[in-house]
């Protein structure tokens, strides 16, 4: 075990921030405390737990890479640190996030080692993401998302990763929305300008209908000219789901069992990069076989395939 810091506001949230750390620091293979569940498990671990009879929610970060470990030593603060500032300061400014109680950063040899964020669960909330998709038809719903966004971007506030997971709608209140996930954030002391704004919008919608409505209503609201912020917007968007279509693409071919998938991104990556130097039709025809066989399931915008003319 490391040497352990907490970071929190009041003896009593230090009290719950230890009790919660201690509580997941004991979890083993064969051993997982009363009344704490794994929720998420992915790079990072969320667990719900109960103390006193209050709901939280802790997120416990991997172990940083070594270079990493120094960075969040020495230079930087970890992410659980900026996760308890970040939600502070959005407090500060009236935006609604899950009531922080405190970080907790452990150290082995002198080196950041794992790192805790720790706050009160919220009740009857959902992501977004049915809405952003287009599974979920709700024009209002989604002005009153936009509505939210835009009052970030005028308080200065820049979620680095705005995506539909990072944002929850409450199912008791309509229109009241949260902000999650809060360690890469930036503030700014005046409104995000116009070109900062559309580029924080590239990554929330993987729809682009839903992309369209979103922008004309943010253009709107802001007072900017509609068909310019469509325009805008839906590049950065195809930009940015043209980039992870790769590692889509890689997660679903794995889960269908196919080996070598690196490989044959890899190939597809190649010959359109032959086929755009050379102009060679049968490239091109390889490029497009490789797509529809390897890409296309990855490509959940359609960002690629409009791009090239596949279809």
């Amino acid at each position: 075990m490391g040497i352990l810091k907490y970071f929190a506001e009041g003896d009593h949230n230090r009290k719950i921030l230890k009790a919660a750390v201690g509580l997941v620091r004991s979890i083993s293979e064969d051993n997982i405390p009363d009344g704490v569940t794994l929720i998420y498990d992915k790079r990072n671990k969320l667990y719900s737990l109960q103390i006193d009879q209050v709901e939280y929610v802790i997120k416990s970060f991997k172990v940083p890479i070594f270079v990493q470990r120094i960075v969040y030593t020495f230079i930087r603060p970890s992410k659980a640190i900026r996760s308890f500032r970040n939600s502070l300061r959005l407090y500060q400014l009236h935006i609604d996030n899950p009531q922080p109680i405190g970080a907790a950063i452990e150290y082995s040899g002198g080196l950041l080692s794992k790192s805790y964020y720790l706050s009160e669960k919220l009740d009857d909330t959902e992501d977004i993401r049915s809405l952003m998709d287009g599974s979920l038809h709700d024009p209002e719903l989604l002005k009153m998302v936009v509505h939210f966004i835009v009052t970030l971007h005028l308080k200065g506030v820049l979620h680095i990763d705005l995506s539909p997971g990072n944002i929850l709608k409450s199912n008791c209140v309509r229109g009241h929305f949260f902000l999650v996930d809060l360690n890469r954030m930036k503030f700014f002391d005046s409104p995000l300008n116009e070109e900062m704004s559309y580029q924080n919008l590239a990554r929330i919608s993987d729809s682009y209908e839903v992309t369209n409505l979103l922008a004309e209503y943010y253009a709107i609201e802001r007072g900017f000219d509609p068909q310019h912020a469509i325009k805008r917007i839906q590049k950065y968007s195809d930009a940015f789901f043209s980039r992870k279509a790769f590692s889509f693409a890689r997660r679903q071919l794995k889960k269908e069992g196919l080996k070598n998938v690196r490989f044959f991104i890899y190939k597809y990556r190649l010959t359109r990069c032959l086929r755009k130097l050379l102009g060679s039709q049968s490239l091109y025809q390889a490029e497009r076989n490789l797509y529809f066989r390897y890409i296309k399931c990855g490509d959940i915008r359609g960002a690629i395939l409009r791009t090239e003319s596949y279809e």
